[in-house]
Formats: C-alpha cells, structure tokens, sequence
C-alpha cells in the first residue's frame, strides 16, 4: 500500500497511546486456534476522558442540584 508522502507511520506495541480522547493497541482476536490469528486496533476512550465523563455526570446529579 502506497501512502502519501506526509502520512507518518507508528508501530504500536505493548501498553498503546492514547489519541483524541482515545486509548489504541493492537489486539489479537479471541477464540482462533491458527497460527495466523487475526490482529486489529482496539479503541476505548482513554482514562482521562473517563474520568472527565465521570466528574461532569457527578456535577450533573448532584442533590443539590436535583431540588
């Protein structure tokens, strides 16, 4: 595959990164016996953005707030 000449390659391996809000590793599929098992990139939202998802429902519903 041909990629642009601007296009920056990144080898993820180990723990990930996190990008826009966002945690990225590769993963191997579940559940295949052959040696050629399947590989993609999982997503999930990073820690950060959690917790700020977190703290802004907590301040949504606070008691106080509900009254």
């Amino acid at each position: 595959m041909r990629f642009p000449r601007a296009t920056r390659h990144l080898e993820v391996e180990g723990e990930g990164f996190d990008f826009l809000g966002f945690h990225h590793r590769w993963v191997r599929a579940r559940g295949t016996v052959s040696p050629s098992r399947v590989c993609f990139l999982a997503r999930w939202p990073s820690r950060k953005a959690a917790q700020h998802a977190r703290d802004r429902i907590r301040q949504m519903t606070e008691r106080k707030r509900l009254l």
